[in-house]
């Protein structure tokens, strides 16, 4: 199964996204991914299981979108997935840089990443989303090219050195609630 909707669980409506994750969380062997729009940027969520932080339940996919919007260019995510198994097999990223299509007026599309080939996962689980996000913790190569990626090699999401918005950047990676997120901003 497939979780489709337009705006990920963040944000002020906390008591709505904590009943979508109780839900979510009843039937999370059942669901393969769950995939947002709204925000412009390119980014996921490993949903860490609350009775144990270091394995993930699930995975949401956020953007990129094909309009233009502040400091991002357009993108366009394509899932490869098995016909027999369901099972995700890749995230392919591709983007059109508008300052570039505006100057030579067409626009041409352009391979951002593969998920597989270029962020060095095992896999397209959960757990391996949720590894990719820990190592941005320490790994500052992982985390520039997360932080390129997630405009659509606009402007980065935080400034060089920002490590307050690093680590607020990596709980929302981590976590599905806002109150969730916010504890794990203040540890």
């Amino acid at each position: 199964m497939l979780i489709l909707a337009h705006i990920p669980p963040e944000g002020p409506l906390a008591k709505q996204i904590n009943m979508y994750e109780a839900i979510y969380r009843n039937f999370s062997k059942s669901i393969i991914a769950h995939l947002y729009g709204h925000h412009h940027c390119d980014y996921f969520q490993a949903y860490s299981d609350p009775n144990d932080p270091a394995i993930a339940t699930g995975v949401g996919f956020i953007g990129p979108v094909i309009t233009t919007y502040t400091s991002s260019n357009p993108g366009v995510s394509l899932f490869k997935m098995n016909a027999t198994t369901f099972e995700l097999i890749d995230k392919i990223v591709f983007y059109a840089n508008i300052t570039k299509a505006n100057i030579v007026g067409s626009i041409e599309w352009e391979l951002l990443y593969s998920a597989r080939n270029d962020l060095g996962l095992a896999d397209m689980s959960p757990n391996s989303w949720l590894k990719y996000a820990n190592d941005m913790k320490t790994d500052d190569a992982k985390w520039a090219q997360f932080d390129r990626h997630f405009n659509t090699m606009g402007e980065p999401n935080c400034d060089q050195g920002d490590e307050k918005c690093r680590k607020s950047t990596i709980c929302k990676l981590t976590w599905m609630t806002p109150t969730q997120q916010k504890a794990c901003d203040h540890k």
